[in-house]
């Protein structure tokens, strides 16, 4: 749709002003074909007044997977035994993140209902599971899997060999076969990280 088909349609469902604007970023997010062209119009789609209001979830749920460091405070936190301070949990974190970063990332897992503290006044990890709605999976997704792959890259001249794994295979498959391995893949990774953290952390419970 171009920009003049898009004010036509707008018009005919008496759509003006932000619902107008947030439409026109809608379609033209749904019709960019890369990613960061993607995003530059989510971004502003979530910016409108309204739809912060509607979609306050579905935005913390877009902040949690878009910086790296939200998911791995959670799990520092499963672990803990004495109270974590920002500054701690800062500085547990490689690369370092600021101690802002660290409150404002607790905060955030606090109010997505992710993290609780317990009778002792310590954080801990709640039962509960981040879900996006749908027109941002693929985004959020693909933001956290970029951000990761970039912190790898880094690692492999910032991180010694003995304090990382990062490996490749170079091999032939058929298409029809490639689903296949993809489940396998993925039933190993879910089998094999829970194996080990059973047997680092025995009194723990794992889902």
């Amino acid at each position: 749709m171009s920009h003049t088909s898009i004010l036509k349609i707008a018009r005919g469902f008496g759509l003006k002003g932000n619902e107008r604007d947030f439409f026109e970023n809608l379609v033209f997010m749904n019709q960019a074909g890369e990613h960061e062209e993607r995003n530059h119009y989510y971004q502003k789609m979530i910016s409108a007044k309204g739809y912060k209001i509607i979609h306050k979830i579905a935005q913390d749920s877009y902040a949690y997977f878009s910086k790296w460091y939200y998911p791995v405070i959670r799990e520092i936190l499963r672990f803990q035994i004495d109270k974590l301070t920002a500054e701690k949990i800062a500085s547990l974190l490689r690369p370092r993140i600021t101690v802002a970063e660290a409150r404002a990332a607790v905060k955030l897992l606090a109010r997505l209902d992710l993290i609780r503290k317990n009778g002792n006044g310590i954080w801990e990890q709640t039962d509960q599971d981040i879900t996006t709605s749908p027109e941002v999976r693929s985004l959020v997704v693909t933001n956290f899997h970029k951000e990761m792959l970039q912190l790898a890259d880094a690692a492999m001249d910032d991180v010694p060999a003995r304090d990382r794994d990062i490996s490749a295979l170079t091999l032939s498959l058929s298409r029809e076969s490639f689903p296949e391995l993809k489940s396998r893949i993925i039933a190993f990774r879910s089998y094999a990280v829970l194996g080990c953290l059973r047997k680092l952390y025995p009194g723990c419970l794992y889902r």
